[in-house]
């Protein structure tokens, strides 16, 4: 008996079902006029693809984690430059004036 997944309540019921028995959505019919679907390598029956909200929800996660990870970089970057002492010319030692030490 293979098990499918309703796209309307999302349990899980029988592939040979003509309607969902959870909430009645017509199972036959959505999948006899489902265009866009792919089979299933173990039971050979067209599933639906994905919906398209679940697609746009991943791109919209994985823009948000870039845009922070970019804003971090650019974060650390402009703290790093703000820190950085100034560049200082080299100095020249001074010549310390000799001091006598002999008899006064």
């Amino acid at each position: 008996m293979t098990q499918i997944t309703c796209p309307d309540c999302e349990n899980t019921i029988s592939a040979n079902s003509d309607h969902c028995p959870h909430c009645d959505f017509p199972i036959r019919e959505y999948l006899a006029t489902t265009s866009a679907s792919r089979p299933n390598p173990k039971s050979g029956i067209r599933l639906p693809n994905p919906p398209q909200h679940v697609i746009i929800q991943g791109l919209l996660i994985a823009l948000t984690v870039l845009t922070v990870f970019i804003a971090s970089m650019l974060y650390i970057a402009h703290r790093h430059k703000q820190r950085a002492p100034a560049k200082v010319p080299p100095t020249t030692p001074v010549e310390q004036p000799a001091t006598d030490s002999g008899p006064s």
